[in-house]
């Protein structure tokens, strides 16, 4: 079939963008939205939908939406990291995930309805319409009346206590509907393509008919009354400590890039001061801070881009712009960066000097062309210096230097509309992904008692496909498949034996929707199975080939372009070597092992063949072969921290799974993803080489519209002074990623 039928664009657009949310609030700590009731209304059933991107840093406690009635007194928050209800002095309800995405907006309807018999169903969260697992430490009471619509102060972002913290995100939209429970799926819709999109509110402006008396709906749209009910009821909040500056246009229709307060800094001491400020949108270092942090998106290789920001405050040497390649540990790994004095520096080193100063007040735009890597910057409009090249291959990103202990900066991020051909970095300008539904092309099945898949979105007679196979209920091998070599043809990465040839009741056959699955053991209980589909689109492809020690040996290949991640399996047995293209030139990792290898030349590749050094054993192997497409695959390298607060990799795509393995010796490659962990974090852990079956072994990472963070100092995935090699595909493409 033709690739360009195989997951054909829409024919006007980029997929679905959903109806359009213009404008937001952006509450940084200080400003509060408020209303009082004169008379109460019904407070012990609603609805309430929440539209939010948080920022700063994690909080004890965020007051989203609060009514302080007492000793009533109720809040929808985010506390340590969680979604939580209060009530009454109590915590009535709480989510089991961890919100920890800085990257992305997200929906958040809660439900409550105290009237309900069944305790358990008396409050509910739906996170993007999923409705996502809650406890109830202090449960809440038959036909318990909430501070939510009594009369008294309603606060968004307002305070509970006074112990309590102030919420630090954008909102852009607040519906509070007054006695009755209104699906999640009349504020959001999901794509044909599997995105969750923004719908407008079919109610709007309804006034008591669909609102209740009390209910009220916020858009922010009048930057002059940013409180302003639009339901139709005249439910209008007054701002305090809000101006029009608060309104921001980074919304779920227009997400944009800021500095991530989730990524440790690059090359940072411990003795400096940073803090972020304004929606992530304004950073601070002291005069001790040494060190790099990016911003949340990581820079398209299409298209050209820039970046803008206000110098508010500049002492001594600091920093105040700067490119680096993802991956970069130090300031002399493939880094550019801009010091106040008007020198630039490529890899720690002086390139361009004595341009002048740069002062408070200044503007400084920050250009890149991934294409070429060409750096330059304009202060105030004008050209600062000559452009430069970024060294290395990989993946770009915006980002706040601090480079000198003897200086400081205050800076700020600016909305800059195109300059020429670049652009800002922004979700409307990504370009949109060749891969729309990453399922079509990368998938996970869970089944339980030998069931068949029977739903897959290709067929897999006609287009190869990888099945990668691990029950996860006990001890047993796992089984990897592919449909050039045919069904009853496993191999296993535990130990380096010979593909399987007497497994007749394992994968028995398959079928134009799936496979079929027999009787054997590693395939019964629960089972989940990695499924790829090979394309020139998906990067990815099979190869088998007949190799003879002393000459090399040349396949052609279609995956699209050069190879940057491959698995190459001796068929008649031995190491199965795994290529990764941010390895050192002649190294290799093991899948049958936890150690890693070198043989200089074993493995290369050009945009339509792949080779096999003369060094390689003789033998049948069969390859799979990757290229890194945007949005939808990458293979990465990160340095661990060993700090628990952990390593960020950024990706321009949510994953949906994550393989990693450590440079050394003592850590097989591990396998994590968002099937056995649908909620932040991930803790279910399996190792390829390894029969055991999936467990918390305490290597938590939480997948986010950005990226992967890890989230402790394990030696799996952070230890201090190791290196990481990952390869990610995506469940969301970054140009309609939510926060997770």
């Amino acid at each position: 079939m033709s690739i360009l039928f195989d997951n054909p664009p829409p024919a006007i657009g980029c997929g679905d963008p959903g109806d359009p949310i213009e404008f937001g609030c952006l509450f940084d700590g200080s400003g509060e939205l408020t209303k009082t009731f004169a008379e109460a209304g019904n407070r012990q059933e609603m609805t309430i939908l929440v539209r939010l991107k948080l920022a700063g840093l994690p909080a004890t406690q965020r007051a989203v939406l609060s009514a302080n009635a007492g000793a009533n007194r109720t809040g929808i928050l985010i506390s340590n990291s969680r979604l939580e209800l209060h009530g009454d002095g109590a915590i009535r309800c709480r989510s089991d995930a961890l919100s920890r995405d800085y990257a992305g907006h997200t929906s958040i309807v809660l439900h409550l309805q105290s009237t309900n018999a069944d305790a358990d169903q008396r409050a509910a969260f739906f996170v993007d319409l999923k409705k996502i697992p809650v406890t109830f430490p202090d449960a809440i009471p038959l036909d318990w009346n909430s501070g939510f619509f009594s009369a008294t102060q309603h606060a968004i972002s307002g305070l509970l206590s006074p112990g309590d913290n102030r919420l630090s995100g954008y909102v852009s939209e607040i519906i509070a509907i007054e006695g009755s429970l209104v699906a999640p799926e009349e504020f959001d819709y999901v794509t044909s393509y599997g995105h969750v999109r923004a719908k407008r509110f079919a109610g709007t402006g309804g006034g008591t008919a669909v609102y209740g008396p009390k209910g009220f709906h916020l858009d922010f749209a009048d930057p002059l009354d940013l409180g302003k009910d639009i339901s139709g009821n005249g439910n209008h909040f007054t701002s305090s400590g809000l101006t029009a500056n608060n309104q921001v246009t980074d919304t779920p229709t227009n997400t944009k890039s800021t500095f991530n307060p989730t990524f440790p800094p690059i090359a940072g001491n411990n003795t400096g001061v940073l803090s972020f400020a304004s929606g992530n949108r304004r950073i601070e270092s002291s005069t001790q801070f040494i060190g790099i942090v990016p911003q949340t998106s990581v820079i398209p290789n299409e298209k050209k881009w820039v970046s803008r920001t206000t110098i508010e405050y500049v002492t001594g040497v600091a920093g105040v712009s700067a490119v680096i390649e993802q991956g970069a540990t130090d300031f002399s790994g493939n880094v550019v960066y801009l010091e106040a004095n008007g020198t630039i520096y490529v890899d720690n080193a002086i390139v361009q000097s004595g341009l002048g100063s740069i002062v408070a007040e200044d503007v400084v735009d920050t250009f890149v062309d991934p294409q070429t890597r060409q750096v330059f910057f304009n202060l105030n409009g004008a050209p600062f210096g000559s452009p430069v090249s970024i060294p290395g291959t990989g993946r770009l990103l915006f980002a706040y230097p601090d480079a000198r202990n003897t200086g400081g900066s205050i800076q700020q991020l600016t909305d800059i509309s195109p300059i020429a051909d670049y652009y800002p970095l922004t979700s409307a300008y990504m370009p949109c992904p060749d891969i729309l539904n990453p399922d079509d092309y990368f998938t996970i099945r869970q089944s339980t008692g030998g069931a068949d898949v029977t739903d897959l979105p290709w067929d897999t007679r006609s287009h190869k496909t990888l099945v990668i196979s691990k029950r996860t209920d006990t001890n047993q091998p796992w089984r990897i498949h592919d449909t050039l070599r045919g069904a009853g043809l496993p191999w296993s990465p535990n130990p380096a034996d010979p593909e399987i040839t007497t497994e007749l009741d394992g994968l028995t056959a398959f079928t134009d929707t799936g496979y079929t699955i027999g009787a054997d053991a590693p395939y019964q209980g629960s089972r989940i199975d990695y499924v790829f589909r090979a394309s020139p689109k998906s990067g990815f492809d099979i190869l088998t080939l007949d190799h003879v020690n002393g000459a090399a040996s040349t396949v052609p290949h279609l995956a699209g372009g050069a190879i940057e991640y491959a698995w190459v399996i001796p068929l008649d047995g031995g190491d199965r070597r795994v290529f990764h293209s941010k390895l050192p030139s002649g190294d290799y990792l093991k899948l049958n092992e936890n150690d890693v290898g070198t043989d200089v030349g074993w493995f290369s590749s050009a945009a339509n063949t792949v080779t096999l050094g003369a060094s390689m054993p003789s033998g049948r192997y069969i390859l799979y072969v990757w290229r890194a497409v945007p949005q939808f695959s990458a293979f990465e390298v990160h340095a661990g921290t060993g700090d628990s607060d952990g390593a960020m990799v950024p990706v321009d795509f949510q994953p949906r799974v994550w393989l990693c393995k450590r440079d050394g010796i003592g850590q097989h490659t591990a396998i994590q993803d968002t099937e056995r962990n649908p909620e932040n974090p991930a803790t279910q852990v399996m190792y390829l080489r390894l029969d055991n079956a999936s467990s918390d072994t305490g290597e938590p990472v939480d997948f986010v519209s950005s990226g992967a963070k890890t989230r402790s100092n394990s030696i799996g995935n952070n230890a201090s002074g190791s290196l990481y090699y990952s390869a990610l595909w995506a469940e969301f493409p970054g140009k309609f990623a939510r926060a997770r």
